[in-house]
């Protein structure tokens, strides 16, 4: 079995220094990790491959945890109870 490793303690993309909540989105092909400390989600595909980030300090106070609906819509949840729903919208290139 062949396991997969990704992220590394980086601000930089596709790094993240405390993850507090990671989910899998099978139908999109991604995998989304909360970074607490950082204030972000970072989105990365199935190979780990860092596709984008958002949030930071005006965004997020500290954000805790996440899922993602059917709908593919991103709820974030902080540690005061606020939550955040997100729906991205992808562009063609």
């Amino acid at each position: 079995n062949e396991i997969l490793r990704f992220g590394k303690l980086s601000s930089l993309l596709g790094g993240f220094s405390q993850p507090s909540d990671l989910v899998v989105d099978e139908g999109r092909g991604r995998i989304l990790v909360v970074d607490s400390n950082r204030r972000m989600v970072v989105v990365f595909d199935m190979e780990g491959n860092a596709l984008f980030e958002f949030g930071g300090p005006r965004i997020f106070n500290s954000p805790r945890t996440l899922t993602v609906d059917s709908r593919g819509r991103i709820y974030v949840a902080d540690d005061i109870g606020k939550i955040r729903v997100f729906d991205l919208i992808e562009v063609p290139s």
